[in-house]
């Protein structure tokens, strides 16, 4: 497979995994809504291995290669593809490299999403401890700017700016 991925084979390889029985019972238990309790068949890892080379390629596009938590992005795009692979409709779209690229950048924004929440939280139990606390002595304008500093290098701060 090598660095990049070969979109006829991958589309070839996508048709063969759609062939067998048990993706295609599957399938059809998905469309009738009874697959809750069913285990999804084993994905080849041949498949697996396409998504992993999509996933860490595209994380190392510029939009995204600066951010701290781009391996917690990659793997949740792994999964995510792992998933979507069975909402695929081969027969529908010929293209699964652009398919599950825009599934990768979805997980990925998803991501920067859930992080930003998590640094809000962080940052208003930091206002609420400034607020709430008796910062006295010499340390305390050392705290302070500390917090400073912190709060104008999260990713909050960056990207709403």
């Amino acid at each position: 497979m090598g660095k990049f991925i070969d979109n006829k084979e991958f589309y070839d390889d996508i048709v063969e995994f759609f062939s067998r029985e048990d993706v295609k019972s599957y399938l059809e238990l998905k469309r009738k809504g009874k697959h809750k309790n069913v285990t999804p068949p084993q994905i080849p890892e041949k498949l697996g291995r396409y998504f992993v080379t999509l996933a860490n390629h595209y994380a190392t596009k510029g939009t995204w290669s600066y951010l701290p938590f781009r391996d917690e992005m990659i793997s949740d795009a792994i999964l995510r593809c792992c998933i979507a692979l069975f909402s695929y409709d081969p027969s529908r779209n010929t293209s699964p490299f652009s398919y599950f690229t825009s599934v990768c950048t979805r997980e990925f924004i998803g991501r920067i999403q859930r992080e930003k929440k998590q640094e809000r939280v962080v940052l208003s139990q930091i206002d609420e401890f400034i607020h709430n606390s008796q910062l006295d002595g010499a340390g305390s304008s050392d705290v302070v700017s500390m917090i400073e500093k912190y709060r104008d290098h999260t990713l909050v701060h960056k990207v709403e700016k």
